[in-house]
């Protein structure tokens, strides 16, 4: 099964599971934020607690309450952790529930980037773990690449089993890499509006730990080869995608952000990494 056969992942379903409050956390989530800035994890723990659903009761959502419930406890559960703290040590009762969630929605039993960009509600709903705006911007780099790749796996799909000399191939290949060009789009923003300083209020770094599931560092980003150069100096073929398409040209390894047209690239593409 891949991600494009769950029905909840496909884009029309997304405003769904936004919209879904099934544990009622809109409210006691607007304190996140502070008790984050202040270190209280016997208050985070508390909210923990009063949010989570009995198994009887967690076991009875279905699948798209069941992903809003992992999205909401998620928060909790990491802003705990980031705190140096397990919450399972100090909330043991929540395993049974992630469990019981994990298993409805046929995900892992914690949350994912998923439920931290693509299912959190962008309005005066969403949540967040600190009251930075550079956090917001952070959360829409993975809001704004859901649909274009989504659309891009279904591309993919329908070409597996077409030959590449069939007629509309190269068109249908040519799209693929149009959606995911949204993917570069996505980088740029947290390259523009994210710090990377060390400061532990204003940096994309101090946020890429939040996350239960995040791994120190990951915001950093590179941009590799793989897109292709119609540059006479590698000779492969040229992708046009959304941001090369702002500056009117075709997209190489050596190129910043912004699309400039690069003057060489090396024999296998040089990489460009943020920063």
């Amino acid at each position: 099964m891949t991600g494009t056969d769950i029905p909840e992942q496909r884009p029309e379903q997304v405003e769904r599971i936004r919209s879904l409050d099934p544990l009622a956390a809109d409210v006691v989530l607007r304190d996140l934020a502070r008790r984050n800035a202040a270190g209280d994890v016997a208050g985070l723990a508390a909210m923990l607690r009063d949010l989570l659903p009995s198994p009887a009761v967690a076991d009875g959502l279905d699948v798209a309450e069941a992903m809003a419930a992992m999205r909401d406890l998620g928060f909790l559960l990491g802003s705990i952790r980031r705190h140096d703290t397990e919450p399972v040590t100090l909330v043991p009762q929540v395993v049974p529930v992630l469990r019981l969630l994990g298993e409805r929605t046929r995900m892992v039993p914690r949350d994912t980037v998923l439920h931290y960009g693509t299912w959190n509600p962008p309005d005066e709903r969403c949540r967040a773990y600190t009251d930075d705006p550079q956090e917001g911007y952070l959360q829409e780099s993975v809001r704004m690449v859901f649909a274009d790749l989504y659309a891009a796996l279904e591309i993919s799909r329908d070409l597996l089993d077409r030959p590449p000399t069939e007629d509309g191939f190269a068109d249908r290949l040519h799209a693929f890499a149009d959606h995911l060009g949204i993917l570069v789009d996505s980088m740029d923003l947290v390259i523009r509006k994210v710090t990377r300083s060390s400061s532990p209020t204003g940096s994309a770094r101090t946020w890429s730990r939040w996350s239960s599931t995040a791994k120190p560092g990951s915001a950093r980003r590179r941009r590799n080869s793989r897109s292709g150069c119609s540059t006479s100096c590698c000779g492969r073929p040229s992708v046009r995608t959304r941001s090369t398409a702002r500056s009117g040209g075709p997209w190489c390894p050596t190129a910043r952000p912004g699309g400039g047209r690069p003057t060489r690239c090396g024999p296998s593409g040089a990489a460009w990494a943020a920063g």
